[in-house]
């Protein structure tokens, strides 16, 4: 992003910068934590790998292996965790947006409300405090009881479809696609009858738990336009979806959502509910024409970045103006919480790290 865009975002969306900032200035404090990276290193050696645990041991350098472990520690933790505070950063931003800017949201969910029950006890934006949202670090799997009668249509519903991609992909080419089949009237036709077919299985118990993904669930009050005014979005990544059983376990995830939401009767009208699996990181990706990339998808239920963040009110820019805020602050911490585990006979690797520290 040039700098004058990005100052344009600190100016025009100043409030969202510091909400996504804050997220992950906070899951960066506890990542560079010094007693996090014992912790860490006592369980990396608990573990006793018989490669890595060998290889470090028989160097005879304990601050050595300390030092590498935790540098492994940290990003392997924020490759997994930045998402996390992403997830979390979006569902405050919509929050912000219903309690100061008027935004017609009665209900908000992340992945971890969802796991701790908040859904099911229908906590509305009203009755959230901001002390109870900072305590939902521990992420738990989601596993609502949805009807079994709807689970086995779902999966005769995703197992037709692939079976009928498969036919398709069997066919002699006579000539080439002009466009994806994902973007033409027939997909958005399939993906609306299957969507009304998981709504229409529903007969009523026995149920059974299932673990269901769904990253932000937004609920506006109920109104009977034809509209929709409840979202719930799965986040992915692009290049995951390049995988066909992928795609099929995400379609799988996506109609088991929906039926769930149409079963707790969280609007009067299914119609006024609209899932979708969306890119919540902006990437270049195109779909194959030759295969109709992605499979069991159209435009209704996969989003690209822009629709996502056009959604959620604002541009992705802020999360990168974000990151750029708490990047100096990583720096720091980086540096002070490996000072003390570099080896102390390394002089030369000690200075090259921090001859510039009072720059800080």
């Amino acid at each position: 992003m040039q700098p004058d865009s990005m100052d344009n975002v600190r100016k025009d969306f100043a409030w969202a910068v510091e909400i996504v900032r804050k997220r992950f200035a906070d899951g960066l404090e506890e990542l560079c934590d010094s007693e996090f990276l014992d912790q860490r290193y006592q369980r990396f050696k608990d573990r006793d790998d018989p490669i890595y645990a060998e290889l470090l041991a028989a160097m005879q350098d304990e601050a050595l292996a300390k030092t590498f472990v935790s540098y492994w520690t940290i990003a392997h933790t924020l490759a997994t965790m930045s998402r996390f505070w992403l997830d979390e950063a979006i569902a405050d931003l919509i929050i912000h947006q219903a309690r100061h800017f008027g935004r017609p949201a009665t209900e908000v969910y992340s992945q971890s409300m969802l796991g701790h029950g908040y859904l099911e006890r229908r906590v509305t934006i009203a009755q959230m405090g901001e002390e109870e949202r900072e305590n939902l670090s521990r992420r738990l799997t989601w596993r609502p009881l949805v009807q079994r009668s709807s689970l086995d249509q779902i999966d005769l519903i995703v197992g037709r479809r692939e079976r009928e991609r498969a036919a398709r992909t069997a066919q002699p080419k006579t000539h080439p696609s002009p466009s994806p089949r994902f973007s033409t009237p027939e997909a958005r036709r399939e993906d609306f009858e299957d969507l009304a077919a998981a709504a229409g299985s529903l007969k009523g118990p026995p149920a059974d738990p299932i673990a269901i993904q769904c990253n932000l669930l937004v609920i506006e009050p109920d109104r009977l336009n034809g509209k929709p005014h409840a979202w719930a979005f799965r986040f992915v990544n692009p290049k995951v979806m390049g995988r066909h059983a992928d795609r099929k376990q995400e379609r799988a995830n996506l109609l088991r959502l929906y039926a769930y939401l149409v079963q707790e009767k969280i609007l009067r009208d299914p119609k006024g509910i609209q899932v979708a699996v969306a890119e919540v990181v902006p990437r270049y990706s195109e779909f194959d024409p030759s295969i109709g990339h992605p499979d069991f998808f159209s435009p209704v239920t996969y989003w690209k970045s822009h629709d996502l963040w056009g959604n959620i009110g604002v541009p992705f820019e802020v999360v990168t103006a974000a990151i750029h805020d708490v990047a100096e602050e990583f720096r720091g911490k980086l540096i002070s919480g490996l000072r003390g585990l570099l080896p102390k006979d390394e002089a030369p690797l000690q200075q090259g790290l921090f001859d510039d520290e009072e720059e800080i």
